[in-house]
Formats: structure tokens, sequence, C-alpha cells
């Protein structure tokens, strides 16, 4: 990732001079992305195989990645996802783009279950890139770049809610932890708490590269396709379900998961050129 950064900055700086003496122009543009994770366990694959409909529910055929289910475009192995970009290009062929996107990924890995995962990434990246036949109608197009990702993840659901355990049951003394005892009423001492969710949100860096085709519509419109690698090395999260030795004494555990949330992504889009 440091490579692709260094290789970009490096680039650029060496055609600014070049740059200083075309002509400038601004483009805008829209497009549409489908994103193939290089490793679904960073989004939640993880818990696709579960068998907590069985455990929990005591429904023998409520298990594995038949009883996903899926809310949006998006799966853990494959995320869609919309984007804009503005862009400064010069007439020699050299841009320098600003792109946004937004990717939703909602589903709950047992639909017995009611426990749901929800992922929202918001890709801010900056790539310069080299336009080759500037002049001609089909004009292939290469660059590489950095950007940082806003990531936010999210479990929660009932079935969690119902059984938090209180980890301060067996514990004496009153009040519990958290009450300052000023009234002197101590907490009800439960052994299952009323709620509980997973979160983890963060900024991450990414380096990407690319290679595209864009198709000229006419002076201004065109149409263009893209290929892109991107890595993105964060740390996100998960959960399993704990027993302790019975049926009626388990708990939800938080799982922490480092790796790799980039992948190889394919974008269709359309830009206009002032």
């Amino acid at each position: 990732m440091r490579r692709i950064a260094v290789i970009s900055a490096v680039t650029l700086l060496a055609l600014i001079p070049l740059a200083a003496n075309a002509d400038l122009y601004p483009v805008l543009g829209a497009s549409v992305e489908y994103f193939w994770p290089s490793e679904t366990e960073m989004y939640g694959s993880r818990m696709a195989s579960n068998s907590w409909g069985e455990d929990i529910k005591g429904i023998s055929y409520s298990h594995g990645t038949d009883r996903n289910q899926f809310f949006t475009p998006s799966r853990f192995d494959r995320v869609f996802s919309p984007g804009l970009t503005q862009s400064v290009a010069w007439d020699f062929g050299l841009s320098v783009e600003l792109a946004e996107r937004w990717l939703w990924l909602i589903w709950a890995p047992n639909r017995d279950v009611d426990i749901v995962y929800s992922r929202t990434m918001v890709p801010i990246t900056i790539t310069p890139s080299w336009t080759f036949n500037k002049g001609g109608n089909f004009r292939p197009i290469i660059g590489a770049g950095i950007g940082y990702c806003y990531v936010n993840t999210n479990i929660a659901g009932q079935d969690l809610y119902d059984q938090r355990r209180n980890d301060n049951y067996n514990r004496e003394g009153s009040p519990e932890p958290g009450d300052s005892g000023d009234a002197n009423v101590p907490e009800q001492r439960l052994f299952l708490r009323g709620s509980r969710e997973f979160s983890r949100e963060a900024w991450v860096p990414e380096a990407h590269a690319m290679a595209g085709l864009e198709l000229g519509i006419n002076d201004q419109l065109s149409v263009t396709g893209q290929v892109r690698w991107s890595a993105m090395m964060m740390e996100t999260i998960d959960i399993v379900r704990v027993s302790e030795g019975s049926s009626d004494n388990w708990r939800w555990e938080e799982q922490k998961i480092k790796g790799n949330a980039g992948g190889f992504h394919g974008t269709i889009g359309i830009t206009y050129a002032f």
C-alpha cells in the first residue's frame, strides 16, 4: 500500500511542470460499482455458517448459509455501491480525480435469530491517472492513488439483547458498579441485562491501482469502465456465542479481526467535461 502511494506522489510531482503549460478543465461523473473483497471475513462471513437457530431456538434445520438473509443487493462477498467523481484534467493526458463512494451491507447471519450485521463504508480517494489517445474516441486509462475510508460496523438484535450476561452477578456487595450509591438503592441484581450491541467505527487509510477505458460519446460526454485493486488494512469485529457448560448459561462475545478489507472493484460510469 505504501509503495502505491509513493509512486503516485512521485509521478504527480514529476508532471507538475508539464501541467503548468497545458489547458485545464473540470470533469464531473457518476458511477456504480461492484466490489469483491479479498478477505470476506472482514465483512462478517465467519458468522454465515453458524448454528444459532438450532442452539438458541431449537430449530434443527436452522444452520448454514441457506439461513442467511440479505436486505440490500450487497453480500459479504460482493458489495454494491454508487459513487461520484470530481476531476481536473489537462489536454495532454494527465488528470487528478477525487471520488466518493457509499457502501451498505445489512444482513442477518440466521433468519431465525434476530441478529443483524450492518456495515457502512464511505471511501474518499484521490487518483492521479494518465489517459492515452486523448484525441480519439477510445481512450485507455491507468492510474494509482490513495484515500481514507470511514467504516462503521454494528451488530445488534433482540436475541443479543436478551442474552447479555451480567458479569457482576456472582459478586458480593451492593450497589453494583455504575451505581454511585447516593440513593442507597442498589441496581437490581439480574443474571441478564436488558440491552447490548457491538459496534466499531474508524477512518482507515487505503491505496489502489486502476486501469480503464473511456468511450467518448461527443466532445464532452463519455462512458467509462474501470477495474481497480485496493488494499485497506484494518481491524473490525464479529460475534460468537460462548457456552459455559449448559444451554442455559451462555453469552455473546465480540471477536476482533485484523486483515485486508480491500479487494477487486469493477466500475461503470459516465463523465461530463466542461
